[in-house]
């Protein structure tokens, strides 16, 4: 049946002023899937999100919501400001209300995306925000090639030790990290002066607050499954070349396979075994923090 359906693709949207066709309004077994769609500014921006009645119930259900995790909402933006993000949460709020729930989770685990951070701070007051780890290291790391220090950091083991010594930083105790940071900084070569300028600028003395990126305490330090998920799910994109009308395909799969997931953990089912190179890519990931 879905496949007869996905033969009468609309034609491609030009503006953001158009029908949804009901074929896309629900899900492959023809329920619910369209949440909110709305307009922003007199109509000149305009928001739509995806989710079913069993996604909403884990969402509302959890006491731990990754951003970017397994999806439970698809949410198309228009924008990244804290205002649509804010907008966007107080709406979730309101539909966790209309069902005799609440959506206030106990921790929130993001990037350091600061839009995103503001409306968490803003939205979720109660709860703690925890910065991924992996989004911290990777932070460094691209600034490291950014200074062109990629080929010393590779061939020279000094260099490199220095290098994790900061990326370190984030797993001790908090009351430590400023301390450890400038006796660091008192021992490296003349050749990391800018990478210390960058890290005491954007992760001391910066906008991303000290404790939201220490992970000393933290429960939850990475968000690498919900990365593994973005790079299946970039990878599928890539493959399809997607319009609106194809992306709307996709995530129709996607629940779909949330549904799969579900029903095996459900039953009792584990996780399946992690492959080769995720193994291998975890490897990596614990060395730069040790």
């Amino acid at each position: 049946m879905s496949k007869a359906r996905r033969k009468n693709i609309p034609v491609i949207p030009k503006s953001c002023v158009f029908e949804i066709p009901t074929a896309y309004q629900q899900t492959l077994s023809n329920k619910r899937f369209l949440l909110m769609d709305y307009y922003l500014k007199r109509a000149k921006e305009r928001v739509v999100i995806f989710s079913s009645d069993q996604q909403l119930n884990l969402l509302f259900n959890s006491d731990v919501i990754f951003i970017d995790g397994l999806p439970v909402v698809f949410g198309l933006l228009p924008n990244r400001r804290t205002t649509t993000y804010v907008d966007l949460f107080k709406r979730l709020k309101e539909e966790a209300i209309a069902i005799n729930k609440v959506f206030e989770p106990k921790q929130v685990v993001s990037d350091f995306e600061s839009a995103l951070v503001s409306a968490i701070r803003a939205t979720f007051p109660n709860a703690s925000h925890t910065g991924c780890n992996f989004h911290f290291v990777q932070a460094v790391h691209r600034n490291i090639a950014n200074l062109g220090l990629a080929s010393e950091y590779t061939h020279d083991e000094n260099m490199r030790d220095q290098c994790r010594q900061l990326m370190a930083l984030s797993l001790m105790p908090i009351a430590e990290v400023e301390k450890q940071f400038k006796r660091i900084r008192a021992l490296v070569s003349p050749s990391l002066d800018d990478l210390f300028v960058y890290f005491e600028r954007q992760w001391i003395n910066g906008c991303v607050p000290l404790s939201l990126w220490n992970a000393n305490e933290s429960d939850y330090r990475t968000n690498n499954i919900a990365e593994a998920y973005n790079r299946r799910f970039g990878t599928r994109i890539m493959k399809k070349h997607p319009n609106f009308w194809s992306f709307l395909q996709l995530i129709q799969d996607e629940h779909l396979r949330f549904e799969h997931i579900t029903i095996q953990l459900a039953s009792g089912a584990s996780g399946s075994k992690p492959s080769t190179n995720k193994t291998a890519f975890q490897r990596r990931f614990e060395t730069l923090n040790m």
